[in-house]
């Protein structure tokens, strides 16, 4: 085994452990097995998208069909936006993981934590911009005024 491999690796192992432990709650990533981690970064990912889905369907429900806060956004353009970045997520983790350069197996688990990290940093893009539709911007209020 190359160092250079062998540096990725253990570097991979340790990504994977902080990984599981933010997600301690969940039984698959106590195992540490790689089955264990792999069930986890799966757990992480669906939980990630679970979450989305439901903050998506909020923001969808409150953009009203006419033209975004006097723009010429509408309703379509963010349908069609989450469309384009649901594109994105696939190819940019895919090549995520094969920059990896690992076994198959470890690829997968780089894959799936970074759609959860993606799917994560997403939802919380949607939370701001619902907060600012509603009128609602919170500790993002200059934030919404520069949207």
């Amino acid at each position: 085994m190359s160092m250079k491999f062998a540096n990725f690796a253990a570097a991979l192992i340790i990504s994977l452990i902080v990984h599981a432990s933010a997600h301690a709650t969940d039984p698959a990533c106590e195992e540490g097995t790689p089955k264990g981690f792999e069930k986890c970064a799966d757990n992480a990912f669906r939980e990630a998208d679970k979450e989305l889905n439901t903050v998506y369907r909020e923001l969808i429900n409150n953009i009203p069909e006419k033209p975004l806060l006097g723009s010429e956004i509408t309703k379509a353009d963010l349908v069609a936006a989450q469309r384009a970045w649901l594109k994105y997520i696939e190819l940019s983790c895919e090549i995520q993981g094969a920059l990896t350069r690992a076994p198959t197996e470890w690829t997968n688990r780089t894959v799936d934590w970074c759609k959860a990290h993606k799917t994560q940093r997403r939802t919380e893009e949607l939370r701001l911009w619902l907060g600012c539709i509603k009128g609602d911007e919170g500790e993002h209020g200059p934030v919404c005024g520069a949207l």
